[in-house]
């Protein structure tokens, strides 16, 4: 996978910039792909180290993705299928589950003072076309930017929905967990019952 030119430029800023992480304390609702909804996966981060994501190139390190509200999560998990131009219903089915999240040390891409400090426009997280990018063998812009997060030393970024302009994302990284965060599954008790494939 060929380094995003601007990727250097970006780790330097954070590693620089005093002050610009964030604590981050709620529900986060992610969903996933039957083959995934289990304990040892549904939080491993290991989907997307094999296939890639918006913030993480494929083989590069764990990431796992999640929404503020569950309209959002439906939202991202259609994104695929939006994008191939398959119909919306093909993604299902897909379990659904809130977690309750406590992050000592977040990114705050949704914020434009953040963003302005590392030199990132909003419209290169939304419209980023990160799927043709790693299909060449190239890094994404976006993929750079969670990969500098996660050098630095950020436990995840939050981020703006590519797939609903008025949701919020967050993508956090299972690797870089501070002692003293948290994440839990809420109800845990009545899900993830699905046997993990062989």
């Amino acid at each position: 996978m060929l380094d995003h030119t601007e990727y250097q430029r970006i780790l330097r800023k954070l590693k620089a910039s005093q002050g610009i992480e964030k604590q981050w304390k709620g529900f986060l609702y992610r969903s996933s792909a039957m083959e995934y909804a289990n304990k040892a996966d549904f939080m491993s981060g290991e989907g997307s180290f094999k296939n890639g994501g918006r913030y993480n190139a494929v083989g590069s390190f764990k990431a796992v993705y999640g929404s503020l509200s569950d309209h959002t999560a439906l939202e991202e998990a259609k994104a695929h299928a939006v994008y191939y131009n398959f119909p919306g219903h093909t993604v299902f089915p897909l379990v659904l589950a809130a977690l309750d999240v406590s992050l000592q040390k977040i990114l705050d891409l949704t914020s434009r003072e953040t963003r302005d400090r590392i030199r990132i426009a909003k419209n290169i997280i939304l419209d980023c076309d990160w799927r043709s990018e790693q299909d060449k063998g190239r890094e994404a812009a976006t993929q750079a930017v969670g990969r500098a997060a996660f050098v630095a030393g950020f436990e995840g970024i939050l981020v703006p929905s590519a797939a609903d302009r008025r949701g919020k994302c967050l993508v956090f990284f299972p690797e870089k967990l501070l002692k003293g965060s948290n994440i839990s599954y809420v109800n845990k008790n009545k899900i993830m019952r699905i046997p993990r494939k062989p």
